[in-house]
């Protein structure tokens, strides 16, 4: 005669079937399975975890600094393994939070003003050619803009120096 077909739960005291769907596994029992369903196992470790929230964090934050390669290697290879998924959920978080970006990276520019200089010029010294392209690409494509632009800053730069050689100049003469 074979096990029965359920079996019941040592806290919950429901009845299910006996299968993975329902029970955790336990080698070390003559079934195979658990004593506790799988619902009241899942309570008693989060109960467990805010019990001991503080620790187990201490835990965490232990392993990753003993195993730090192991675990950077790990993510990495992770990472690799389901591009296609990371790459979707960056695209989904950056089109749900592109503001707060733009702030925050706005915020951390003018905090350090030094670093962000150097973090340009770096990346110009690194992508000089790239760089220059695009901009050649952007002139071709926008040529009447550009040429507005270019006329709108050299008349600005006729006004400054007109008022910086008369200091009575007045704007309104010009309009």
């Amino acid at each position: 005669m074979g096990a029965p077909a359920k079996r019941v739960c040592n806290v919950c005291r429901k009845r299910f079937p006996r299968t993975l769907k329902h029970w955790n596994k336990q080698p070390r029992r003559k079934d195979g399975l658990d004593e506790t369903c799988k619902e009241c196992a899942k309570k008693r470790a989060a109960e467990w975890y805010q019990a001991n929230k503080e620790r187990r964090r201490a835990e965490a934050k232990e392993f990753r600094e003993d195993y730090r390669d192991d675990v950077r290697e790990e993510k990495r290879e992770s990472r690799l393994r389901n591009i296609e998924q990371v790459r979707a959920y960056q695209a989904k978080y950056n089109r749900e939070n592109s503001a707060r970006r733009v702030e925050y990276t706005a915020q951390w520019r003018r905090d350090h003003p030094k670093k962000a200089a150097q973090l340009r010029k770096s990346e110009y010294d690194n992508n000089k050619e790239r760089i220059k392209q695009r901009a050649r690409d952007w002139y071709r494509a926008n040529r009447e803009r550009a040429l507005a632009q270019l006329a709108a800053r050299r008349f600005q730069c006729r006004i400054s120096s007109t008022v910086r050689r008369s200091s009575s100049f007045d704007l309104s003469t010009i309009r």
